[in-house]
């Protein structure tokens, strides 16, 4: 699926919307009461559908938060991106925040068949020297960032690159903050 692919799926779900709207505002003064619970049902349930099947986006309030909180605190980020369309459109939108955060970035494709399975809409993320002191962690830019920008998903206790051994080595150098993208949450 290419990222074009998902922007059509998103203006279709978008008309969709739109004509709900349409139906509504239509027949509201027409139908009975319980006709008109059961179409709020159907809306609800419509939204649902469509939050569940578009893609993640950095909201401008998202974006602004990594940079403002990221600003001069953090030399460089390693992002991990699963192979996944969504997946890596989500990560040019936290790249492009790093980056206007004066951050260096390397962006690494994890292997495929590599899957992180995220409990929440987030990233997952390393920082150096791992997450032994959770005193720390609280002060940490990057969680404090992903926190207040609601996309921390959780952490992981070493910045690995695979769990299988591959010509870039299995891990990361551990004085570096790695993020990691992978599928969004199926709920």
């Amino acid at each position: 699926m290419t990222i074009e692919t998902l922007e059509n799926i998103q203006k279709t779900f978008a008309i969709v919307v739109i004509i709900a709207g349409i139906i509504s505002f239509l027949t509201s003064n027409i139908i009975d009461k319980d006709s008109k619970k059961k179409l709020a049902i159907v809306k609800i349930e419509l939204d649902r559908e469509i939050q569940k099947n578009s893609p993640r986006l950095l909201t401008g309030e998202q974006r602004n938060i990594l940079v403002s909180e990221l600003k001069g605190k953090i030399n460089k980020i390693n992002i991990l991106v699963q192979r996944d369309v969504e997946a890596g459109r989500f990560a040019l939108d936290l790249l492009s925040a790093f980056q206007d955060a004066g951050i260096k970035l390397s962006k690494i494709d994890l292997a495929p068949g590599e899957i992180l399975s995220l409990p929440t809409q987030g990233v997952l993320m390393y920082r150096p020297g791992g997450f032994d002191d959770n005193k720390e962690v609280k002060k940490d830019p990057l969680y404090i960032a992903l926190n207040k920008a609601n996309l921390y998903g959780g952490n992981v206790s070493l910045p690995w690159i695979s769990i299988e051994k591959t010509s870039l080595g299995s891990t990361l150098p551990h004085s570096e903050y790695a993020v990691y993208v992978g599928q969004k949450h199926p709920l």
